[in-house]
């Protein structure tokens, strides 16, 4: 019988343990429309279009369409609000923000053709530089639950009972001066053995709780990071009627969650468990793109984003506190050294194809986008992908989808300066219904929750515009719309699961305030 209820671990991931899931390679490959504020008002449906800044990362191609060198820069404001219903329970929770989306240099370089009034052949040959923030994860949620048969301890016990952890692996013996150091364990199970979530009896594990006692849970979440993109591209204007680009990214990639999760028991007292987790590096891609113009009026456009190769490292913490009717304090941690867990991850492909229609008093404008998220692959730090074949990459390949956006874009001159714009955007769900997180039964990382976007994307955004022939400023608004399901663990992995056992309700809404201010010379 162990003596202690209380337990802080400081955890790090060990390189020879495989942590990431399904969940963490998608959210590290997904992108989001944003950009500049011409670009976000009208939907980002701008892979026909170009002359925009943000164009410019959908198809390098519209590089091409810019007669003036420019210089621009994009604040974006973020109002950001969840609403989550969980056992009837309700809560809600919102986050407020201010970023650069972007900030680009173009230069526009006219060749000898078109200085000396050649219409034909390589008129320009144009080159910018850029930073784009393509994805920002900042968001707060907060679901409180109502009560539940279904509790964390069960998920706990299923850890230590399903890999026949014997008691003596759980604390320090002659092997191991911690048993934070054996890798053959999950910390899990050592979590809940310390603070008596999960005890022996007749030499069989056994649950915490009482048969038939019921808790109630609550959740709260502080996610923070974004995915930055820096690009150099190059393209051509042939004829004003062909445009070819190209352009070298590389992104970066800073994500971070906090979550903590808690349970009041209905015997008396309760148990909080902190985890965090979070993803850093860096990967480089090549982009590819075309815009066709049959006639003034009518524009074709085509991209090719290859994959992204990224290095990123994980690293977990993590504490559990468990406070009975009589209160016992302890706290125990591994030893000082820790290890980095590195890896590469091979983002999806992805095709844009694209038509607008011009005229002189405004735009219309369509896109299509398809990302192969299917296609991610993760491998080890040599560059093997052997290690996650048998289970991470195979849920990426089962439990993920492909996804499709048809994004749609308007634009109205009212004056030769003042231009009114509209926009919207559709995006697919990346994730099956029926997926799970799974974690291996030695895991080290203790953030068992994970949310299932269960629903399409709804992007509606609306703005205008001043222009001068040297200078513009352009405003915007958008609104982000998605549903989710929030599970806290695995349900299936439990025996105690009730008929009132399902995930939360969370929708996020998300409203952007964006501004752009650019130079032209």
């Amino acid at each position: 019988m162990k003596k202690y209820l209380f337990i802080m671990a400081v955890i790090f991931s060990y390189s020879s343990i495989y942590s990431q899931t399904v969940f963490d390679a998608n959210s590290s490959a997904s992108s989001d429309i944003k950009g500049t504020a011409r670009y976000v008002s009208m939907g980002g449906a701008f892979g026909a279009l170009g002359g925009d800044a943000s164009a410019i990362i959908d198809n390098p191609a519209g590089l091409g369409i810019y007669r003036k060198s420019e210089l621009s820069t994009t604040l974006n404001m973020q109002f950001q609000k969840s609403n989550a219903t969980w056992y009837d329970e309700k809560a809600s929770d919102n986050k407020i923000g201010t970023m650069f989306n972007n900030f680009t240099y173009v230069i526009a370089s006219p060749t000898w053709r078109s200085l000396q009034d050649n219409s034909t052949g390589l008129l320009s040959s144009n080159w910018s530089f850029s930073y784009n923030q393509v994805k920002n994860f900042d968001r707060n949620v907060t679901i409180k639950g109502g009560k539940t048969l279904s509790s964390m301890t069960d998920y706990m016990n299923y850890f230590t009972t399903a890999n026949n952890t014997s008691p003596g692996n759980l604390s320090s013996n002659s092997d191991y001066n911690s048993p934070f150091d054996n890798t053959n364990v999950s910390w899990l199970s050592i979590l809940a053995w310390d603070t008596f979530l999960t005890d022996t009896i007749n030499g069989k594990y056994t649950r915490f709780l009482n048969v038939g006692e019921m808790v109630s849970p609550d959740y709260q979440l502080t996610e923070r990071g974004h995915i930055n993109k820096y690009s150099l591209a190059w393209s051509g204007n042939f004829s004003n009627n062909f445009y070819l680009g190209a352009s070298v990214d590389y992104t970066t990639i800073e994500h971070s969650s906090t979550s903590i999760y808690n349970e009041s028991f209905q015997s008396g007292g309760d148990m909080s468990l902190m985890s965090n987790f979070s993803t850093n590096g860096g990967g480089v891609g090549l982009n590819i793109g075309a815009i066709y113009k049959p006639t003034y009026n009518l524009r074709f456009g085509f991209a090719f984003h290859s994959p992204t190769f990224y290095s990123l490292t994980d690293h977990s913490y993590s504490d559990l506190y468990t406070n009975f009717k009589t209160v016992h304090n302890y706290s125990a941690t591994p030893n000082d050294t820790y290890y980095d867990n590195s890896y590469f991850l091979q983002s999806p492909l992805q095709l844009n194809a694209s038509m607008a229609l011009v005229c002189n008093k405004g735009i219309l404008s369509a896109e299509y986008v398809y990302n192969n998220t299917t296609g991610m692959k993760l491998m080890d730090s040599n560059g093997s992908s052997a290690p996650y074949d048998k289970y991470e990459n195979t849920d990426i390949n089962t439990m993920l989808k492909n996804v499709h956006t048809i994004k749609l874009g308007a634009e109205y001159r009212l004056t030769n300066n003042l231009s009114l714009r509209a926009g919207y955007a559709y995006k697919m769900a990346s994730v099956n219904d029926n997926a799970i997180k799974y974690l291996n039964l030695n895991s080290i990382r203790t953030d068992t929750e994970f949310f299932i976007n269960n629903s399409n994307t709804n992007y509606f955004s609306c703005g205008f515009g001043y222009h001068e022939s040297s200078w513009f400023l352009d405003f915007a608004y958008q609104r982000i719309n998605y549903n989710e399901a929030f599970y806290p663990f695995d349900y299936s992995a439990t025996q105690f699961i009730s008929n009132n056992t399902k995930p939360a309700s969370v929708s996020t809404s998300t409203q952007n305030l964006v501004a752009t201010l650019g130079l032209k010379f």
